[in-house]
């Protein structure tokens, strides 16, 4: 005997489960909307969500925050710095 069921294969499934991350109805409502059949859904949906997520890449930082030629500069700045404070902080300020 056949199933009078259509069934879809994994592709279909995934690529109606990313869809539906990107978009903004409910489980529901996007079954509705494209005539998915929500149990299968729900089952698949479950699937994936078991699978191992692969690490989200972390951006890097600097700790000090400071690229290298601004602290070269204000470095150099600090290390021309005359005998008035103010001198100093001019040239720290036009950096």
């Amino acid at each position: 005997m056949s199933s009078v069921r259509e069934r879809y294969g994994e592709a279909f499934w995934r690529a109606h489960h990313e869809a539906w991350l990107q978009g903004e109805l409910n489980q529901r409502e996007y079954c509705e909307a494209y005539g998915v059949p929500l149990k299968a859904f729900g089952n698949w949906r479950a699937r994936f969500k078991a699978e191992p997520q692969t690490p989200a890449r972390k951006v890097l930082y600097r700790r000090r925050g400071l690229s290298h030629t601004l602290s070269h500069s204000l470095s150099h700045s600090l290390s021309h710095m005359g005998t008035s404070k103010n001198s100093g902080l001019a040239e720290f300020v036009r950096v």
